[in-house]
């Protein structure tokens, strides 16, 4: 059994924050028809996981400008998307010159951060629409990606997990990883893949009600593994003489085959993909409709 508080931070490149919205709010209230009876809507005594939209500040957009970030809170429009598809000033100046619901700006990458990781601390759902754009402007790849706080340390008493469905092994293809005290470096993702990012498998999760569960275990089993083996590295580093200026490292066979990971990879190929369309077929209206014939 999985007992903690957390966050949920929902994220999409799309303008379908409403919807996902009232699914949401109807599962946290017990009314939702595939879920009756469950409590998160804080009437228990227990955090609300409601999304509410009359909190600006917990929704908004991703706008990366010279490599920085920037998050606009209060509104989910987009420059090159929806209405505003054809405007020619895809800058940041955007969201001023339009009459937007813009709640603030936070300009710059590292106060990006700070907002997400103290947001990220408390027990609420937040939604914001990830940068399109500047995706396709990166070929679709990870250094394009939806952006994704992590800081891996006992300390933070935190595990922050990712789940998106068109996550790839190699590259992770749609999330960027952001350590938050190492924010310039690139991660690669199939360490990534063990303990933080789930490629989310939508046709078992349809069949299996405890897919998700189990994804979370696996991460957390994994992420306590890698906490208690960097453990035990920091202390045999403890150990070494004070003023030693090397370390004598006995000599193994090298085999030039050798891949630590050849357990792990996986083949891209063999893996199920979904299309829009299964959006549709798979929809709780049109199973129903189906059950009815």
């Amino acid at each position: 059994v999985l007992l903690f508080d957390f966050s949920k931070l929902r994220r999409g490149g799309s303008s379908d924050l409403e919807l996902v919205a009232s699914e949401l709010n109807s599962f946290c209230e017990g009314k939702h028809p595939m879920f009756p009876g469950f409590c998160m809507d804080g009437s228990d005594g227990e955090p609300d996981y409601r999304f509410h939209v009359t909190h600006p500040e917990r929704y908004g957009n991703f706008h990366v400008e010279d490599e920085e970030l920037h998050l606009v809170l209060g509104t989910i429009e987009q420059p090159g998307e929806g209405s505003f598809k054809d405007v020619k000033d895809r800058s940041l100046a955007f969201f001023q010159q339009h009459d937007l619901p813009v709640k603030k700006i936070i300009s710059g990458t590292s106060a990006v951060v700070d907002f997400i990781w103290e947001l990220s601390s408390q027990c609420v759902t937040a939604g914001f629409r990830d940068n399109f754009q500047f995706w396709k402007a990166k070929n679709h790849s990870q250094e394009g990606g939806k952006f994704f706080l992590f800081d891996a340390s006992r300390s933070t008493r935190r595990h922050e997990m990712f789940f998106d469905d068109n996550v790839h092994f190699d590259d992770l293809k749609i999330v960027r990883p952001f350590n938050r005290l190492r924010q310039r470096k690139s991660w690669w993702g199939l360490p990534l893949l063990q303990t933080h990012v789930c490629r989310a498998d939508a046709l078992t999760a349809i069949n299996d009600d405890l897919y998700f569960v189990a994804e979370v275990q696996r991460m957390e089993d994994n992420y306590e593994h890698k906490l208690a083996a960097m453990q035990r590295c920091s202390t045999c580093l403890q150990r070494l003489p004070k003023g030693a200026e090397s370390v004598s490292i006995p000599q193994l066979h090298h085999n030039a085959n050798y891949d630590a990971w050849e357990g792990l990879r996986k083949d891209e190929s063999v893996l199920p993909l979904t299309s829009d369309a299964d959006a549709d077929f798979f929809s709780p209206i049109a199973r129903s409709s189906e059950g009815t014939k």
